[in-house]
């Protein structure tokens, strides 16, 4: 019998981001394979086919440890974590912290139920399945691995009122977030990093291995989804662990949390020795360095396949100056990325007056950074055909069901609802793009009226803007993203080589 040959594999690159249409006309004009320009594959070391790794890639240094929580690891942090997987969004995110209380009371009472339904079928047959004895109803629970491990060992839950978070559920999208007992399905290292609601910290959020949408950071300073940034890997400023006896806290005596650096202390003194020994560089500068190093096109683009097949690692620039560079940058597009929707908290404040501060006030607080960029203009909002400013629009027309685009070419003007359409969009603003599509677009998929159709639950946006005393806080939300927008395109072209 003949053994056959080595077979020879061929690959064409139809091209990103093409749609189904695109790709079919692609083919159709090629009308043949022999109408295609065909590349030869060939696997390299790693038994990569295609998008073969840099070499360069494997001498920087790594972002995660080998080991959790060790100061002294060869890496930039100490530790990392996976984003927050909760197993059943629908029921413990909700934009209304009341109705986020009702919906989860309404699954702990219908699992303490299940229990009780489990333990007493158990004492007349020993033997019983827990799948074949409880309700899988989606309009009353939502069931994962961990929650029937829990049932199995005949555990309660506990509705905890004080366990509702501020969570970051999608890029510039926060939702009100219950993490209470046996509720969430992977905390990952997150009771370390957020120990109580009002914990101080800010995480660094990259897509994890696997991911294949083009890699961009994002910050947070609440807990982030482990969707926020495709399947999100988080590195955080601050680690927390509970003080103990004598130990004597980072707060003050109340706080009953000891607060450690993320940041290595081998990291901080290799940087230091690469800059001649000195000790003006600390490891907040370290942290914001990272995050303007990961904007950097130079590195995203050179290092694209190492970035979708492992986390990244961090080279060391040549120069002080760049590196603080990178370092301010980093700390200015944090400033953009963290304090986008501060208008809201202002409003609260002044929950007396009928509208939130105006759209160039809170950008001139909140902008520190020179990054303008041709043409990054205000939109200009039109209510009911005329041109106003965000004060003048009464709180009954702000209400939104869905945004959409004007039409699907025209990304210059939103219809924001019957009454508002904002127009004079910066085309620029788009070019900012996190977990696979621009920040404006995550605004306008997630700050819609929505009911789940598995579990029959609402969320609506509106009640956040209700809850936050801001009636125009979903108005004010993507004026200030264009804005953020604009200004993170601008300070990412402004970032330094970096020499890989």
């Amino acid at each position: 019998m003949k053994t056959p040959g080595k077979a020879t594999i061929y690959y064409h690159d139809i091209g990103d981001y093409l749609s189904r249409e695109q790709k079919l006309e692609i083919i159709r004009d090629a009308r043949s394979i022999n109408g295609v320009e065909w590349t030869e594959l060939h696997p390299d070391e790693h038994g990569d086919w295609i998008n073969h790794r840099n070499e360069g890639f494997a001498e920087f240094i790594p972002l995660e440890p080998d080991k959790k929580f060790d100061a002294k690891s060869s890496s930039v942090f100490c530790v990392n974590s996976r984003g927050f997987e909760t197993g059943r969004d629908a029921w413990v995110y909700n934009y209304s912290q009341a109705k986020l209380n009702a919906n989860m009371k309404k699954m702990v009472r219908f699992y303490n139920e299940q229990v009780t339904l489990f333990d007493q079928k158990k004492k007349a047959k020993s033997d019983v399945k827990v799948k074949d004895c409880i309700s899988t109803e989606a309009s009353k629970i939502s069931w994962t691995s961990s929650l029937l491990s829990h049932l199995e060992r005949s555990e309660t839950a506990a509705f905890e009122k004080d366990q509702i978070y501020s969570g970051l559920y999608r890029p510039f999208v926060k939702m009100n977030n219950y993490s209470g007992d046996k509720m969430i399905h992977r905390r990952g290292q997150f009771e370390q990093f957020f120990p109580t609601a009002d914990t101080e910290n800010r995480i660094i959020c990259v897509p994890s291995v696997g991911d294949n949408k083009a890699f961009m950071p994002l910050i947070s300073d609440c807990i982030p989804d482990l969707h926020l940034n495709a399947t999100t890997q988080c590195f955080p400023l601050y680690w927390y662990e509970k003080a103990e006896g004598n130990q004597i806290s980072a707060f003050g005596s109340n706080s009953g949390y000891i607060r450690h650096d993320g940041i290595t202390d081998w990291m901080l003194k290799t940087v230091r020795e690469r800059f001649s020994g000195t000790r003006a560089i600390t490891k907040e500068h370290i942290f914001y360095y990272v995050y303007g190093l990961l904007h950097s096109q130079e590195y995203r683009e050179t290092f694209s396949a190492d970035l979708k097949k492992e986390l990244p690692r961090i080279p060391i620039v040549e120069s002080l100056d760049d590196f603080m560079a990178f370092s301010k940058a980093g700390k200015a597009l944090a400033e953009l990325h963290l304090h986008y929707d501060d208008f809201a908290a202002e409003s609260a404040a002044s929950a007396n007056r009928n509208s939130a501060a105006s759209y160039a006030l809170v950008a001139d607080k909140r902008i520190k950074y020179d990054a303008s960029q041709p043409g990054a203009r205000a939109p200009q909002i039109f209510f009911d055909g005329l041109v106003t400013s965000v004060d003048n629009i009464p709180e009954a027309a702000l209400r939104i069901d869905k945004m959409r685009f004007a039409t699907k070419e025209d990304k210059s003007q939103i219809i924001y609802n019957s009454h508002i359409t904002l127009k004079n969009i910066p085309l620029v603003a788009y070019d900012y793009i996190v977990n696979g599509k621009s920040a404006i677009e995550w605004i306008l998929e997630r700050y819609q009226v929505k009911t789940d159709k598995d579990s029959g639950l609402l969320n609506d946006p509106n009640d956040w803007a209700r809850e936050h005393h801001c009636p125009a806080y979903i108005l004010q939300l993507l004026l200030s993203v264009i804005d953020l927008s604009v200004k993170s395109v601008g300070i990412v072209k402004g970032l330094p080589k970096a020499g890989v």
